[in-house]
């Protein structure tokens, strides 16, 4: 028998039931700590998943951007008015004053073309951190998962965790430690726009009330260096540190009743927030069905009542009859 078509026994087991392999094998299994937490933590049976994790954000992203690309253009054109008439300057009023005109909106274009790039980027960092919390959370293999869902408490939830965990991710985005004063929470010395802390525990109440069944709240600050802590009620983590946050969590709803409970909310994600910023409403009008005709209706109708006279609108038919008048004698 040649050499290559001789069969490779399997590896030895020892006395423990271990199996022996290889020192290349063994080489190659050594994976890295982050590695290995993203294999065990791979979804493992399909996962309900409804919206567009940073969708709004994107949205506004690119409208901040197509709101810049305006401001170019307007100034563009101010500035080659400005060029193109700079031999008037010399000329009598009021011919200097439309140049100048020109240069000051310019300017004025200019920086409102700087604030809106400024906003465009800020949305565009926010939704990458969404999108990369979703993929942590879609590790986590839960029952459903749906992102930027309208549960009519002021605002949309970033992330909504359905079966068996039951919790409501705040996605901030920052670097460094992180730290809560005075209602603000500060990422190094920079403090987040706005109350997370205040606005995943509102989401969480309206998740609480909708579900009948307690609900957590995380507010999940992408690369938060120091340890996960606990304001309020609300859990404050890194995106590392995840998934051993919602381990600790109790289950509060089951997989099937979380299923239902998903495709019900499906409609509230992200998709009905851009229609509701657009100020577009999509949804047809309830129409009325169309009543049933009858084969022999003008039949039926000239055979059941008798047809009616209709009033005469001759002028003469609505005036009183004029009186005869007798002709007029010539005068003796």
């Amino acid at each position: 028998m040649h050499a290559s078509s001789m069969p490779i026994p399997p590896p030895a087991l020892a006395s423990g039931g271990m199996v022996h392999f290889p020192a290349p094998i063994t080489c190659v299994t050594a994976l890295s700590r982050r590695t290995m937490y993203t294999m065990k933590f791979r979804p493992t049976h399909p996962t309900f998943v409804a919206g567009r994790p940073g969708g709004y954000a994107t949205l506004l992203a690119n409208k901040a951007r197509a709101t810049a690309a305006a401001c170019v253009a307007f100034s563009a054109l101010n500035l080659w008015f400005f060029w193109s008439n700079l031999p008037d300057l010399s000329a009598p009023a009021p011919a200097p004053y439309l140049p100048a005109a020109a240069f000051v909106a310019a300017i004025i274009s200019a920086a409102v073309c700087r604030v809106y790039l400024s906003r465009a980027r800020a949305a565009a960092v926010g939704a990458r951190s969404e999108r990369t919390v979703a993929k942590a959370l879609l590790n986590l293999s839960p029952t459903a998962l749906l992102h930027s869902v309208d549960l009519s408490a002021g605002g949309d939830a970033d992330h909504l965790v359905l079966g068996p965990k039951l919790a409501v991710i705040e996605t901030k985005t920052g670097s460094g430690p992180v730290r809560y004063e005075d209602g603000k929470l500060y990422v190094g010395n920079k403090a987040l726009r706005g109350d997370p802390v205040a606005q995943s525990r509102r989401q969480a109440l309206a998740a609480k009330q909708m579900f009948s069944s307690y609900c957590d709240a995380i507010v999940c600050v992408v690369d938060m260096k120091n340890d996960p802590f606990t304001v309020s009620s609300v859990t404050v983590c890194s995106v590392y540190d995840l998934a051993s946050v919602l381990g600790r969590f109790q289950d509060r709803i089951q997989p099937a009743e979380a299923r239902r409970r998903a495709e019900h909310l499906a409609p509230r994600c992200s998709t009905i927030h851009e229609k509701q910023h657009n100020g577009k409403n999509t949804a047809p009008a309830p129409t009325a069905p169309p009543a049933p005709i009858h084969p022999n209706r003008d039949k039926t109708l000239r055979t059941s009542a008798p047809r009616q006279a209709q009033p005469s609108t001759h002028p003469s038919s609505t005036q009183p009859p004029l009186r005869k008048l007798s002709p007029r004698r010539p005068p003796r």
